[in-house]
């Protein structure tokens, strides 16, 4: 059991650090917008998501669901939900990221109030995914800066 821990903590790190490096690589500009004065493109406070992040992590560790129940769901706080109106600001892909994002949000909290583990934190790995995934094409779009800088 302790091995599966230790093998889990360090994935679990290494995906928080690489999207820590992403994030800190975006600066504000994912939660100031667009340079167009549009609200901000998905984040409305990038520390506290940080935050609720790394509590969702140690939650899983500590393999306690409601923290993580709880963690997740202020994750989805501090990340603004998209709808169709927002295609031609975003892009198709961006909006599909954003999308599937909530929907596997909705997942792990149902995972969680069925004390599924692993299957939550499965798709809690999914979400950091999701998450480089889409800040990359974010950035190699320009929907970051107000031009693509090739990522």
């Amino acid at each position: 059991m302790f091995q599966r821990q230790l093998v889990l903590a360090v994935l679990v790190l290494v995906g928080l650090f690489a999207a820590s490096c992403a994030t800190a690589q975006d600066g504000d500009a994912a939660s100031q917008g667009s340079t167009s004065g549009a609200p901000g493109l998905f984040h409305d406070d990038g520390k506290a998501l940080e935050q609720a992040t790394a509590a969702a992590l140690l939650a899983f560790l500590r393999e306690d669901l409601v923290g993580a129940e709880r963690a997740v769901a202020e994750i989805e706080t501090h990340c603004l939900e998209a709808g169709p109106e927002d295609r031609e600001r975003l892009g198709g892909e961006l909006l599909n990221y954003d999308q599937a994002f909530h929907v596997v949000i909705d997942t792990v909290r149902r995972l969680c109030r069925e004390e599924n583990l692993d299957a939550a934190h499965d798709q809690f790995v999914w979400i950091q995914r999701s998450c480089l995934a889409c800040h990359k094409l974010a950035r190699t779009e320009g929907k970051l800066s107000g031009e693509a800088n090739g990522g």
